[in-house]
């Protein structure tokens, strides 16, 4: 045998001393561990009821507190729409006014705005660009004369169409009754 060999077949005293020694024991060590184990689990069953009971105990605490607080909360919201109302009914008239002369300013105010626009631009610019919106509007105006001239001629010739069809049926007709005569 070799050293190693020696080294790793040799148990040290200590553990001999606490390894078991025969089976009972064995078995004896085994259903104390089972029982510390059972009584370790039983207690941490115990401690889960307890705190499950506190949070239930807890849930119910907080579900009247929010229960209080909303009560509360409508109690106040009645009150404010109360006073609105209220308020509502005694200046209902002056609010009409109010907003005819917020509409009254805000145009105004766009105006200004615009004429404080139009005063940062040169006057070369202004011309070309109100010369460039004639032209914009000239060649719709063209574009649109130009359809409605062919849709008036089209409908013309259609009219004449219907015309000659017409004259031609009316003559057919009278052919027909000379026919019929004879």
């Amino acid at each position: 045998m070799t050293d190693e060999e020696k080294q790793v077949s040799e148990t040290p005293p200590e553990a001999e001393e606490t390894k078991p020694k025969t089976t009972r024991s064995r078995r004896k060590k085994a259903e104390e561990t089972a029982d510390q184990v059972k009584a370790e689990i039983d207690s941490l069953k115990e401690e889960v009821e307890n705190l499950k009971t506190k949070a239930e105990m807890r849930a119910k605490e907080v579900e009247a507190k929010v229960d209080e607080q909303a009560k509360s909360a409508r109690e106040k919201a009645d009150e404010v729409r109360e006073d609105v109302e209220e308020y509502l009914e005694e200046t209902g008239e002056n609010l009409e006014q109010a907003f005819d002369s917020f509409v009254q300013h805000q145009r105004t105010a766009l105006t200004e705005v615009g004429k404080a626009i139009e005063s940062l631009l040169p006057e070369a610019f202004k011309e070309h660009s109100s010369s460039a919106v004639k032209e914009v509007i000239e060649s719709y105006r063209s574009l649109f004369n130009t359809s409605i001239d062919r849709i008036v001629d089209t409908i013309e010739k259609a009219r004449i169409e219907e015309t000659v069809v017409e004259t031609l049926e009316d003559s057919k007709i009278q052919g027909d009754d000379k026919d019929d005569k004879k």
